[in-house]
This record gives structure tokens, C-alpha cells and sequence, in this order.
């Protein structure tokens, strides 16, 4: 129940966000979306590389539950 609150959560912001955009081919920092607000971090070479191994580590906790 409380994951389904929490992602229900977090699609309703992206969907508020992204519909609130004035133009949604240009990210906007009046209304982010989630890719925008992680896109400074996975600019560079090792946060991208951070990401991806959270990425994999969140992916392997959801096969092992």
C-alpha cells in the first residue's frame, strides 16, 4: 500500500510538471520533472556510472524480494 501511494505520488508530480511546462521539448526549472532535476548529476562520467550501479542494484533487490 505505501509503495503504490508513493509511485502514485511520483507520476502525478512528472505528469504535473511535464503538462505545466511551456514548451516540453526544453526542460523547464520552474516545473522539473525527475530527469531533470538527476540530469546534473548524471552529466559526468562517474555519477553516471553511480547511477547505473544503483540502477543494477535496485534491479537486483527487486528480483531477490
Amino acid at each position: 500500500m505505501v509503495w503504490s501511494t508513493l509511485l502514485l505520488a511520483l507520476l502525478a508530480w512528472q505528469g504535473y510538471a511535464y503538462v505545466r511546462q511551456p514548451d516540453r521539448s526544453i526542460a523547464h526549472y520552474d516545473y522539473p520533472t525527475l530527469s531533470t532535476l538527476l540530469d546534473p548529476l548524471l552529466e559526468q562520467g562517474p555519477g553516471r556510472f553511480a547511477g547505473w550501479l544503483a540502477w543494477l542494484a535496485a534491479g537486483y533487490w527487486l528480483l531477490r524480494r
